[in-house]
């Protein structure tokens, strides 16, 4: 990468990578409006019977009609269900010709119910038809990209363009969170760039295993990177509760919400390292931070909130999601959830997601207010 890219990302991510939010012990969400999440339905459970059956679900969508399509490794394309569960669809299959996938795809839902799959094990974009999900057409996004970066993920389509993740890779020996940035452009459906470094932030920590493994560092940060309906792209790395919002001219917006740190435990170290070899456990050790990340989540619901999923203390069973009006950085709601429950989309007051108790199971809330908060 050149050097002007390396300022660019500097400049972008310096306070995010800093921690420059106060370290003031407060609970953020302590004045905002209670929502409640009630469960309404569950599809692939086996205490239920139920016949579906997931395996690491990457990706879950919704349609303007409630269809609910999922992305997982037990199946190669994605499935479709109707908003009571029944499975309606099954698209694709393995393989490199038109409608096959070599890594099951990364699911977005245009405007008008259109379905692009993005295939990131060769950088296919796949179109949909909404309905019928007739295959219309299909879109090379790594034709015009350097081979050391690569296209992960289709944030958002807009009339004008698509919002387009792309992650970089080196040969360095010794990496650094730095040399692995994610970097969001602007692109026309036709996969040509519009616009370079919408936004050039890191990827994610990393520990390096006996010079030559590079493994995602354990409660290492990470950035979180997410695209609204009208064409903003909102960044944050997840030191502290700190986003910084994006247009096609440049940043246009940033807030940080104070937040009180969350130790890791000894137990929780040693549980969690358990899992690898003694000479890798030692070099985790090494890298291991004091506290947690700020949040593990973060989802826009259809009124361009954020919904930001914070870290829990050792032993808790359930966390706090805030609800935070971008613009501001008010913190206008909040709720709970198991910590084994992630929200992925939220539509017309729903929440979608997963809950993991051991097998991923697609899981849909209810959004309502509060009894106390007037209904």
């Amino acid at each position: 990468m050149s050097t002007i890219r390396y300022l660019a990302l500097l400049t972008f991510a310096a306070c995010l990578i800093g921690g420059c939010a106060t370290k003031e012990e407060i609970d953020p969400g302590a004045t905002a409006e209670t929502i409640l999440l009630t469960e309404s339905l569950r599809i692939g459970d086996e205490a239920t019977m139920d016949t579906v059956y997931f395996d690491n679900i990457d990706d879950v969508e919704v349609d303007t009609q409630g269809n609910i399509l999922v992305s997982d490794n037990a199946y190669p394309g994605f499935r479709i269900f109707s908003p009571d569960g029944a499975l309606t669809h099954e698209i694709g299959s393995e393989g490199e010709a038109p409608g096959e996938f070599q890594y099951h795809p990364l699911l977005t839902v245009g405007a008008k119910d259109s379905v692009f799959a993005f295939d990131g094990d060769n950088g296919r974009l796949t179109v949909y038809s909404p309905g019928d999900y007739r295959l219309t057409r299909m879109v090379n996004l790594a034709a015009h990209v350097p081979d050391h970066v690569s296209a992960y993920d289709v944030l958002a389509v807009l009339p004008e363009g698509l919002f387009v993740e792309f992650d970089y890779y080196t040969d360095e020996v010794t990496p650094d969170e730095n040399d692995w940035p994610v970097e969001i452009k602007f692109l026309n459906h036709s996969g040509g760039v519009l616009r370079d470094s919408i936004v050039l932030i890191p990827s994610y920590q990393l520990t390096l295993i006996s010079g030559r493994t590079v493994h995602p560092r354990l409660w290492g940060r990470e950035s979180f990177i997410i695209s609204s309906s009208d064409g903003l792209v909102h960044a944050g790395w997840n030191e502290t509760i700190q986003v910084r919002t994006a247009s096609l001219n440049g940043i246009v917006g940033e807030f940080v919400i104070p937040h009180s740190p969350i130790p890791l435990t000894l137990d929780e170290i040693n549980e969690r390292i358990s899992r690898y070899p003694t000479e890798w456990q030692v070099q985790f050790r090494a890298d291991m931070p004091d506290t947690k990340p700020a949040f593990n989540a973060m989802v826009l619901d259809d009124e361009d909130r954020l919904w930001m999923q914070l870290s829990w203390p050792a032993d808790s069973i359930k966390t706090d999601w805030l609800v935070i009006e971008p613009s501001t950085g008010d913190v206008v709601a909040k709720t709970s959830l198991p910590v084994t429950a992630k929200i992925m989309k939220i539509r017309q007051g729903k929440a979608y997601g997963v809950v993991d108790d051991g097998q991923d199971v697609v899981t849909v809330w209810e959004i309502s207010s509060s009894p106390s908060h007037g209904g």
